[in-house]
């Protein structure tokens, strides 16, 4: 009960610390979903329900697209100022695909369309790794996601309902969404979007191991989630049934049970939770049925909450330790771009050739795909926890030796004192002796100066030990132990050496003070510590023992 309560607190902390990120990601989905439905109702609308299909692949590619130019705009521009107007130019092309889809007809609505998911990728690529910046290291990155999303559902959902509803609503809860997302990350939320976090770790991949692996989970899902995705959207687009309807709440119940799931024990369970999860996939199409339609699309929107937090939040924990974190941040969603673009057309077939039973296979396989790969995980996983505990093992012991050391200083310091003191009084012996004995001057000038030798002798010995004192890598065990990063000790050492504000030692490693007081951050979050004096207190605590 205990445990549970601490993780309840540190998950209220953080949702405090979090609301301006979570206000930010609630409004992004809240863009991201009602651009998308809008584009593939507008397109029923102009060119009938055969067309939908086709728009929707032609959308995710530009959505995907999205992504891809933000990484390239990071790259090309380099400049705070340039990064901010292409941020905002981004915003307002937005704004003008959407109205010129909405009031136009005919050619210029398919561009305008494409424009405006071009546009909307570009700006959730620019969320997702604001996102992995700010939530780095964080135990509550799941239920943060899962709530924002949950928000933003229930905005799609009151909009899709609304008496209001139309054309010119849709545009100005849009806009409103829009501008509040230019203003939440212009302002109050920092500078992550538009300078270059340092990397998390030194010497960062470009292409990680782990992110292969999650590459390749959300190609599987998407596999079997784009055939229930292809009957659903041709569905509705016939009017058989309407995915705005309240089955869609069940998304948002799917996010948010998800965030919470998966931030348990920091997220090291995610993929078998998400791989349990998603073997609902092989009972949604069974249930496609005109009678059970509300039944199956429960179902889908359920685990396509798991699908849809772990392509965000696997990927948001990847990038920081990554050599191009802007580019991972999103890489969930560009696989899922893409990967849906290829196999809708061809899902459509299936489905016409085979009707439901191709949908279950398809998805049978999928699910088959997720589950080797959730094992492998899990093996993988007790892999690096085994050798995180030989690791353990191993800090101990030199910790155990570099105490050893210390107390055989402290010892020698002892002796080199004392034979310091014995010298000291041989002197004074000498000197009265000189007074009192004059007849046996020389003798005692003699043992004077055997007496200063040795003293001088003496002296030599206890700064050689004092130097070899001074240079024991106690520092480097201690950021071992706790596992801290090379950057995070470069940090740790300023703070014992040097005394000065946050804004002064941020200037000493040359960064600024916000990257400063991330890594402050994690080095308290590693050490259980939250403040630099309890740090102090942590570290010439653990030496002496």
């Amino acid at each position: 009960m205990g445990s549970f309560d601490k993780r309840n607190e540190i998950f209220l902390e953080a949702l405090s610390r979090f609301s301006s990120l979570i206000l930010l990601f609630a409004f992004y989905g809240f863009v991201f979903l009602l651009t998308e439905i809008t584009v593939n109702i507008r397109a029923a609308e102009l060119w009938g329900e055969g067309s939908v299909l086709g728009v929707y692949a032609v959308g995710l590619v530009c959505t995907g697209s999205g992504y891809l130019a933000y990484t390239l705009a990071q790259r090309c521009l380099l400049k705070e100022q340039y990064r901010k107007l292409m941020l905002f130019l981004i915003s307002f092309m937005a704004m003008v695909g959407v109205s010129v889809l909405l009031y136009t007809s005919g050619n210029l609505a398919i561009p305008a369309g494409c424009l405006a998911l071009l546009a909307m990728g570009f700006l959730a690529a620019a969320i997702h790794y604001y996102m992995s910046c700010a939530l780095a290291n964080s135990p509550a990155t799941g239920r943060i996601i899962g709530i924002s999303m949950f928000l933003a559902v229930l905005l799609q959902y009151g909009v899709m309902h609304s008496p209001w509803q139309g054309n010119g609503m849709v545009l100005l809860v849009l806009g409103l969404a829009v501008a509040g997302i230019c203003l939440l990350i212009w302002r109050p939320l920092g500078d992550w979007c538009f300078e270059n976090a340092l990397p998390y770790e030194q010497n960062p991949p470009s292409l990680p191991r782990e992110g292969l692996l999650a590459v390749l989970m959300v190609f599987f899902m998407t596999m079997g989630f784009a055939f229930s995705d292809e009957c659903v959207t041709a569905l509705d687009a016939k009017g058989e049934l309407n995915v705005a309807a309240w089955p869609r709440l069940f998304y948002g119940l799917g996010l948010l049970l998800s965030g919470y799931l998966v931030d348990l024990n920091r997220r090291s369970h995610i993929y078998i939770i998400t791989g349990i999860a998603f073997s609902l996939a092989l009972l949604s199409p069974a249930l496609l049925v005109p009678r059970l339609y509300n039944a199956s699309m429960s179902i889908m929107y359920l685990y396509s909450g798991f699908y849809v937090m772990f392509l965000t939040t696997a990927f948001l924990d990847i990038a920081p330790r990554t050599a191009e974190p802007w580019l991972w941040a999103g890489m969930g969603r560009i696989v899922r771009s893409f990967t849906t673009a290829l196999v809708i057309l061809p899902a459509k077939l299936v489905m016409n050739e085979f009707g439901i039973w191709g949908v279950i296979s398809a998805n049978a396989v999928a699910t088959i795909g997720v589950l080797l790969l959730c094992a492998y995980a899990n093996e993988q996983q007790r892999t690096q926890e085994r050798l995180k505990l030989e690791k353990e093992n191993a800090s101990r012991l030199a910790i155990m030796n570099e105490t050893a050391q210390a107390k055989l200083a402290q010892a020698v310091s002892t002796a080199v004192s004392a034979v310091k003191q014995e010298a000291m009084q041989a002197e004074q012996q000498a000197a009265q002796r000189f007074n009192t004995a004059q007849a046996t001057a020389t003798q005692a000038l003699l043992e004077l100066e055997q007496a200063r030798s040795a003293l001088e002798s003496s002296r030599e010995q206890l700064q050689a030990l004092e130097q070899a004192y001074k240079e024991s890598p106690i520092v480097q065990a201690f950021a071992k132990a706790h596992e801290l990063t090379p950057r995070e000790e470069e940090v740790l050492q300023l703070i014992l050496t040097k005394d000065g504000t946050n804004k002064e030692l941020a200037k000493e490693l040359m960064i600024s003070e916000r990257v400063y007081q991330r890594y402050l951050t994690s080095i308290y979050d590693k050490t259980g510590t939250n403040s630099k004096v309890g740090l102090i207190l942590l570290y010439y605590g653990g030496k002496k023992k």
